[in-house]
């Protein structure tokens, strides 16, 4: 399956976005366009960067948060299917044909995702879980043999001995099909995309930052699609490098947005354990002294909860 975009937001990426970009290159089959918005950069992205003929930059010279600036990025879609990297995200050279071929082999299959690792070698998410009320990266943390179910599986493919782990945890459960993909870095069907789209757009933009990719799984489970898991490492993220930009921003962004997953859609996440999740952050933060951070939490849960949520694309 050749016929791929690629969309990367970055904002000052620098050297992470010139990997990420280098590893998308290498992908066999090549990229049909990789299409980089430049999301409000302090300095605009390299011209080195634009040596390719199927090369888009797109800047904006204001950070319009993820959601809005993948929504940006996929109005330059053309191809059947668009692939959402991170800027920090680095992907094994068969990246595109694993993944793809998981998600080509089942026309009700929406989106799908590799098993992604961490610079450490542990997991960083192997899709997204919701079985406990809250939004979780299966396996997030553990070591790859230490996802439970049975076996795990090889950058090879070959099976890997597995110990006992946490519920929830395993490759095997839930099996092929997780609830959900992560937006780090995973491949979506084009058409599958813009069936669930509201108010002209595709990720909802009142999010700006966090859990956008959660929202989209919730419409895309609802209109009945399903997400694949192709059970092997190939992409590598070093997780949470833009975040520093956003400061305490990002803290309030991923308290309140959790809540905001829930009301749009009730049957996802739990009240009681997100607010369970939240307390816990706020003892923690208390506990280090950090009043200026649990103040945050307690706007994140008080927005989440009580900011009308207007009509989508205002």
């Amino acid at each position: 399956m050749s016929n791929i975009d690629y969309i990367v937001l970055d904002r000052d990426g620098g050297a992470m976005l010139e990997a990420c970009v280098a590893s998308i290159d290498l992908q066999n089959p090549p990229p049909a366009r990789v299409i980089i918005i430049d999301n409000g950069s302090r300095a605009p992205v390299s011209a080195r960067l634009v040596r390719r003929a199927n090369r888009i930059i797109d800047r904006s010279e204001t950070n319009l948060g993820f959601a809005a600036g993948a929504n940006r990025g996929l109005g330059h879609v053309t191809a059947d299917y668009v692939a959402l990297i991170n800027n920090d995200v680095v992907l094994a050279p068969d990246w595109s044909a694993s993944v793809a071929a998981a998600l080509g082999s089942d026309d009700r299959c929406g989106a799908a995702q590799s098993v992604i690792l961490r610079p450490d070698g542990r997991v960083d998410g192997a899709g997204v879980d919701i079985s406990d009320g809250t939004y979780r990266q299966t396996g997030y943390g553990l070591q790859l043999s230490e996802l439970a179910g049975g076996e795990a599986a090889s950058t090879s493919g070959a099976a890997v001995p597995s110990a006992a782990g946490p519920a929830g945890n395993s490759l095997r459960d839930p099996h092929r099909y997780p609830w959900g993909v992560s937006a780090t870095a995973a491949i979506y069907r084009t058409a599958a995309l813009h069936q669930v789209s509201e108010g002209g757009e595709i990720f909802d933009s009142r999010f700006f930052a966090y859990y956008e990719d959660v929202e989209l799984c919730a419409r895309l489970v609802a209109a009945g699609w399903r997400m694949a898991l192709l059970p092997m490492p190939k992409a590598t993220h070093a997780g949470s490098a833009s975040a520093p930009l956003l400061g305490r921003r990002a803290l309030g962004l991923r308290t309140r947005n959790r809540h905001w997953v829930h009301r749009l859609h009730p049957s996802v996440g739990r009240l009681v354990p997100l607010l369970r999740e939240d307390a816990g952050s706020m003892v923690r933060l208390l506990a280090r002294l950090r009043f200026a951070d649990a103040a945050v939490v307690v706007w994140g849960v008080v927005t989440g909860l009580l900011a009308p949520l207007g009509r989508r694309g205002t």
